[in-house]
């Protein structure tokens, strides 16, 4: 409700309990801080790209719970993805064993092969020799 509505509502005597405004000109704190405007944003002068590709690289952001960087793992039949949080790049091995261990046992199936994206995380020796230990062609 606005101020007008409520000056008239109370001159035509329409709410009971409505007191009789006598100045059409209320004043009150409420208003006020309801009518104020905030300050707009200062515009950085960032350089930005002109063109797709032009300059691409991570979010500078930390997520809540410091996680730089993610995994991201595609199953080539569903689509189905799963994601992972890491904090750092070094983690791929442990959670890459954690999904394996859960969707073999959901899935009742092992996994065969690992296509990846040429990631260095990925040449870690450790991680290598475990799928080739394991059969699973990389």
């Amino acid at each position: 409700m606005n101020i007008d509505y409520l000056v008239q509502t109370s001159k035509v005597s329409a709410v009971n309990s409505l007191p009789k405004f006598k100045n059409e000109k209320l004043d009150c704190e409420s208003c006020k801080l309801a009518k104020t405007k905030r300050v707009s944003f200062k515009h950085i002068g960032r350089v930005r790209s002109t063109r797709p590709l032009q300059l691409v690289h991570p979010l500078p952001v930390v997520s809540c719970g410091g996680a730089k960087y993610f995994l991201s793992i595609t199953d080539d039949f569903s689509r189905m993805v799963t994601c992972f949080p890491l904090k750092e790049k070094s983690q791929v091995f442990e959670y890459f064993k954690s999904f394996q261990t859960n969707a073999e046992r959901v899935l009742n199936r092992k996994i065969l092969s690992v296509r990846c994206g040429n990631g260095m995380e990925f040449c870690h020796s450790k991680f290598s020799k475990y799928l080739n230990e394991l059969g699973i062609r990389c």
